[in-house]
């Protein structure tokens, strides 16, 4: 089928930066329509095959709009999923991109409430090893990293990229030049309602750990096909519980992710003209030895 209301403009990251908020206030804007949050498209070339029509869809049956977009952090993670960019410029030269950063630290520590939510870490694994044992947190927060993977392909004419903590502290202040930049009224539409607040780690649940001895029963998958799905749904609403670790630095985690990321983020302040000192990557609350 033909493409109708192409996306023009992609949502990239980074995970935990303020993108759902971001998202939700851009298609409240008459003249832009996001159909979807994080359809996951363009990072794997096989879903590409197998999911265009329902892709393609989407935009075709989304309300009238001037212009269409898209938001998926995981286009932001080009060693797990590389050559993204890459297709996104093949599907549309002309796109826009939009990427969203955040203190480093604080970016970290969202994200690891998020993979506990999801049970992409496993529940008894402690802060600091979630850090050492895997580069899930590590790889989203490398910023300049990806932004340059999305500079080979893209001119910086065509990528805006905004500070979580702007965004936090003044809304409309992003929302403006951002709505120039992808071409529209720059008029702000009010979000007040509670479909708008922020994606807060606060609020996240986690399932107990008797979810993955379930998982790993033999027959599990056959057995779940068979359950209804609103039985699945309570189900797995009763299997959860508030998550109430709080992430724990030391000295030691400390120098460890700021050996990591502290290059990549200086980089990444100097190219948008901000002070090496924007972001303290040392203001955490580092345990006693």
């Amino acid at each position: 089928m033909a493409f109708r209301n192409r996306p023009t403009f992609f949502v990239i990251g980074a995970q935990r930066a303020g993108t759902t908020r971001l998202c939700h206030l851009l298609d409240r804007h008459p003249e832009i329509a996001i159909p979807t949050k994080e359809p996951f498209y363009f990072q794997d070339p096989a879903a590409m095959e197998t999911k265009r029509d329902w892709y393609e869809s989407l935009f075709a049956n989304a309300p009238r709009a001037s212009i269409y977009g898209e938001g998926s952090t995981y286009y932001s993670m080009c060693e797990s999923y590389p050559g993204t960019a890459q297709r996104i410029h093949d599907f549309h030269p002309g796109a826009k991109i939009v990427y969203m950063v955040r203190h480093p630290l604080r970016r970290i520590e969202s994200a690891w409430y998020q993979l506990l939510s999801t049970r992409e870490i496993g529940g008894l694994k402690t802060f600091k090893h979630a850090i050492l044992d895997s580069d899930l947190l590590i790889e989203p927060t490398l910023y300049w990293r990806q932004l340059s993977e999305y500079r080979r392909f893209f001119p910086d004419t065509q990528i805006f990229v905004g500070v979580f903590e702007d965004f936090a502290r003044d809304e409309d202040a992003l929302l403006r030049p951002l709505l120039r930049f992808l071409g529209v009224d720059d008029r702000i539409v009010p979000a007040a309602d509670a479909e708008a607040a922020f994606n807060e780690s606060a609020s996240k649940l986690q399932p107990w750990l008797v979810v993955d001895l379930i998982k790993s029963v033999p027959g599990y998958q056959s057995f779940k096909h068979v359950v209804p799905e609103p039985m699945r749904a309570l189900i797995g609403d009763r299997l959860q519980k508030p998550i109430r670790v709080q992430p724990a630095w030391d000295a030691e985690l400390v120098e460890y992710v700021v050996a990591r990321v502290g290059e990549d983020a200086h980089s990444l302040l100097e190219h948008l003209g901000l002070s090496p000192t924007h972001w303290d990557l040392y203001d955490v609350p580092v345990a006693a030895a």
